[in-house]
C-alpha cells in the first residue's frame, strides 16, 4: 500500500529545499535540517503517518 506524505510534511519539505538551496553544507545547516525533520515526524500528522504505515491502513488525510 502506498502512503503519500501528509500535506504539512510536503509543505515542510518544500520550505526546507528552498531554505538550503545553494547554501554551503555545514554543521549548523545539518543540525537545523535534522531538527526540522524531527519536529515534522513528532507532529500529530507525523505520528499518524507512522501509525497508518505500521497498521497497513490509509492515513487520516486520505479519503477512505
Amino acid at each position: 500500500m502506498k502512503h503519500p506524505a501528509s500535506p504539512n510534511a510536503v509543505r515542510a519539505c518544500k520550505k526546507l529545499l528552498q531554505g538550503v538551496a545553494e547554501r554551503e553544507i555545514n554543521a549548523s545547516l545539518v543540525a537545523a535540517t535534522v531538527q526540522g525533520i524531527a519536529e515534522t515526524r513528532a507532529s500529530d500528522e507525523g505520528k499518524e503517518g507512522v501509525q497508518s504505515f505500521l497498521g497497513k491502513r490509509k492515513p487520516s488525510w486520505l479519503p477512505a
